[in-house]
């Protein structure tokens, strides 16, 4: 049960940040196969590390990859969002 606890925690803990920066994306205009991706490398990362946390010790390089799947899509979709400078931001808010 404790395994479970972890997983569910763990889920929540990345998820939502990964997803509020690949909606910003897709809001900033990125292409839309590059936004489809990184959802996509989001679904399998995570996957993978749950598999890892919910075998045994003997799989956990899954969730070693999952994690570092998952970290990789937040850091490049923020690159991309944090490249783009402010003007998608000023654009959006109406500010001059």
């Amino acid at each position: 049960l404790s395994r479970a606890v972890r997983a569910h925690a763990s889920f929540f803990e990345f998820t939502p940040f990964a997803f509020v920066l690949l909606f910003l994306a897709e809001l900033n205009g990125a292409p839309t196969a590059w936004v489809h991706a990184g959802y996509s490398a989001l679904f399998v990362s995570r996957l993978t590390h749950t598999v890892g946390l919910l075998h045994s010790k003997a799989l956990n390089v899954f969730r070693k990859v999952g994690f570092f799947g998952t970290v990789v899509v937040m850091l490049a979709t923020a690159g991309y969002n944090f490249g783009l400078g402010y003007e998608p931001l000023k654009s959006f808010l109406g500010v001059q």
